[in-house]
């Protein structure tokens, strides 16, 4: 797990992510398909 400390609005928010992808934050269509964004190489995603 990856801590992450941010100020949204005012107010202070401590997250804690993991970086396998299974929390769907970096999902992302790509031709009508679910993909994790941070863990897809830009050359696989070539004419998308």
């Amino acid at each position: 797990m990856i801590p992450v400390h941010m100020n949204v609005n005012g107010q202070q928010h401590e997250l804690s992510l993991e970086d396998q992808g299974a929390c769907g934050a970096c999902t992302v269509l790509a031709d009508g398909e679910r993909i994790n964004a941070r863990l897809t190489p830009a050359v696989q995603c070539d004419g998308v």
